[in-house]
């Protein structure tokens, strides 16, 4: 009887899923059956596109519902109202703008960390947070596990930088 390589195989188990074979036994990762990297990160990235899209449709839901709350307002009330409302579509169009940064410079990120890797197709990006710092710059840190050469699972941490729409690999290690 051979061993296999290292890699997704399905799961002895359970016919629906991929389990991780690191070369001498099963490991505890698992994954839904013919799922690759690059449809995991598709996926994750879909999330959070459809997640900022109904925050900002909430937000917009919750203007129209406040707006149409009570009795007939005076002049001053519906001009207050209207301050109030053209003030929440702005922080709006504000969270959602920055919420589009973050998630751009975070896949821009987990691009460049691809380049790197001898195995870019089997990447997947574990523990990643991107924040905005008060100096204008987005920093983008995690973690990404991949074969590497030789078929073994290497994780490696990164960190990137963004500042004016252009993004940096400053570590990978």
């Amino acid at each position: 009887m051979t061993t296999p390589n290292a890699g997704w195989h399905p799961d002895p188990a359970d016919p629906n899923l991929d389990r991780w074979w690191d070369g001498r036994q099963w490991t505890d990762r698992t994954r839904p059956r013919g799922t690759t990297a690059a449809t995991a990160t598709e996926a994750r990235n879909g999330k959070r596109m459809a997640a900022i899209v109904a925050g900002v449709l909430a937000l917009i839901g919750i203007g129209f519902f406040v707006k149409s709350i009570g009795d007939q307002p005076s002049e001053e009330e519906q001009a207050a109202a209207a301050a109030a409302s053209t003030s929440r579509e702005a922080a709006s169009d504000r969270a959602y703008q920055e919420q589009l940064l973050l998630t751009r410079a975070e896949m821009t990120c987990e691009e460049l960390v691809k380049g790197t890797l001898k195995s870019p197709g089997t990447a997947e990006f574990v523990d990643v947070t991107t924040k905005a710092r008060p100096d204008g710059k987005v920093v983008t840190t995690g973690s990404v596990d991949s074969q590497n050469g030789f078929g073994a699972l290497i994780r490696s941490s990164f960190t990137c930088t963004t500042q004016n729409e252009r993004t940096v690999l400053d570590f990978i290690g």
